[in-house]
Order: C-alpha cells, then sequence, then structure tokens
C-alpha cells in the first residue's frame, strides 16, 4: 500500500467512519431519555385560604382572593411563587409525576407563636395523570406542632394567543 492511499485511509476513518459511529451511539443513547412531565404555568389551590395562611403566619388571605402557585421550569428543575405574594420565592424538582419544593415566607410575618422569619416550608405534590391537576401538602420544616396543609390544585388554562389580523 502505497503512502498516499495509507493517508487517505487514517483521513477518511477519522473524518468519516469516527464521526459516523459516535453519531449513532448518541442516538441510540438519546433514544432512552425522557422528557420530565410539563408542570409550567399557574395553579389555583383548591383548599381553605385561612389554612395556608395560618400555615404561612399571615393574618389572613381575603376569601375572594384565591392562592395561587405559578410554576416555572426548566427540565426537571422548578421555580415557583405562591401568590397572594406570601412566599419570598422557591424551588424545586419534578421527578417522575412527584413535585418537591422547599419555599421561603416573606419577612413580614405576624407575632403567633412558632412564626419566626427564618422558617422554611416545604411543598410535596403529586401530579394527576392528566398533568391537569395535582393533590399535595404544604408544611413547615423542624415544626412538630405544625399541621400540614393538604391541597388540591387545578391548572388554570393557558391564555390563548392573540391573532395578528
Amino acid at each position: 500500500m502505497s503512502p498516499v492511499t495509507r493517508n487517505f485511509m487514517v483521513c477518511y476513518l477519522c473524518l468519516v467512519v469516527l464521526p459516523v459511529v459516535s453519531l449513532v451511539g448518541i442516538l441510540k443513547t438519546g433514544s432512552r431519555l425522557k422528557a420530565p412531565i410539563l408542570v409550567e404555568g399557574v395553579w389555583d389551590l383548591q383548599s381553605p385560604a385561612e389554612g395556608v395562611a395560618a400555615l404561612l403566619c399571615r393574618q389572613s388571605v381575603p376569601n375572594s382572593q384565591t392562592v395561587s402557585i405559578a410554576i416555572s421550569q426548566s427540565g426537571r428543575y422548578l421555580t415557583l411563587s405562591v401568590k397572594p405574594e406570601i412566599t419570598a420565592g422557591a424551588r424545586g424538582l419534578v421527578e417522575g409525576t412527584l413535585i418537591q419544593a422547599s419555599l421561603s415566607p416573606h419577612a413580614q410575618v405576624s407575632n403567633q407563636s412558632g412564626c419566626a422569619p427564618d422558617r422554611r416550608l416545604t411543598l410535596t405534590a403529586a401530579i394527576s395523570a392528566n398533568e391537569g391537576s395535582m393533590t399535595g401538602a404544604l408544611s413547615v420544616d423542624d415544626c412538630s406542632s405544625c399541621k400540614p396543609v393538604e391541597f388540591r390544585a387545578l391548572r388554570r388554562p393557558a391564555p390563548e394567543p392573540k391573532r395578528a389580523n
């Protein structure tokens, strides 16, 4: 075999065969990946607002006001905010059909016993099969006397995009 032919074969292997074999391996491995379920959106809590307000050391939430959780999602990572403004923010994860998040209440808390500005809350919820509802509980970390508040939440329909005329 001449040196020119050998050089051509080496270049062909490096520039064509090796990338094609690598691409096939990557595609086979990637075909087994599964995207997490979509939980992004606004979820309205269907539980007594007083229970959520008490757990968050708020005086009250007006009866006409719905407590909702706005969720932003990037892959399996979540950012949550509770409306009305009762938490400073939250981060969480989606694993299968379960959500777990840690929330920090705002510093303005009442003088109720056991209500400290540094207390952390945990939200644990399961998403239904149709991904339109979730059930779960909101609890206070490191507080044995604080009863968790169970809730059910329904996802608000996404607003329809405006059409250009």
